[in-house]
């Protein structure tokens, strides 16, 4: 018919099942109307988001491994760099737990710091990619946030057993003898 519409198209970001209740909602409402999904893309653009987001949790993961071994490589420097004051502190008396609580300190206030950091980077760069690429935005959830931080404390305090091991094992008198 001329000057009537037949044919309407949506896109609406959703999958599988939630894509079809509304396709079903749609018809309840209106029996003049055949609302269906292009399965096809339904069903691709499926597949491809669980193939990236598998390929993004190894990602993550690797980057968490490489980030752990940098963060417990830095603090071994530390302690190496700070050999003649750890051995300066134990000849005064200190324990063993006061040199490993002040090391595992430092690694949380550095986990911390990359976190959060790291979080506001992130989400900066989520958000230039979603408006570019995909022209849509996102929002910050505070639940994820907070995730990202706790997750970057952990990895930090998890890399610093071998440089407190180290630090405890600094011998004062040959460090006060200068060796």
């Amino acid at each position: 018919q001329t000057g009537a519409v037949s044919l309407a198209e949506y896109s609406i970001a959703l999958e599988g099942d939630q894509l079809s209740a509304i396709a079903d909602a749609m018809n309840a409402a209106n029996p003049d109307i055949h609302a269906q999904t292009v399965r096809r893309l339904a069903q691709s653009d499926t597949g491809v988001l669980a193939m990236l987001r598998s390929l993004l949790i190894v990602i993550t993961v690797i980057v968490l491994a490489l980030t752990m071994i940098g963060v417990s490589t830095t603090m071994i420097a530390v302690v190496t760099e700070r050999r003649n004051e750890i051995g300066l502190r134990k000849a005064l008396g200190a324990t063993g737990r006061s040199i490993t609580r002040e090391f595992m300190g430092e690694g949380v206030m550095l986990g911390f710091i990359g976190g959060v950091l790291g979080a506001g980077a992130g989400y900066g760069l989520a958000v230039l990619i979603s408006t570019s690429v995909f022209h849509r935005s996102i929002s910050l959830h505070p639940v994820i946030l907070l995730g990202t931080i706790a997750c970057s404390i952990l990895i930090a305090v998890l890399a610093c057993p071998p440089p407190v091991r180290r630090a405890l094992a600094v011998d004062p008198a040959l460090v006060l003898r200068g060796e």
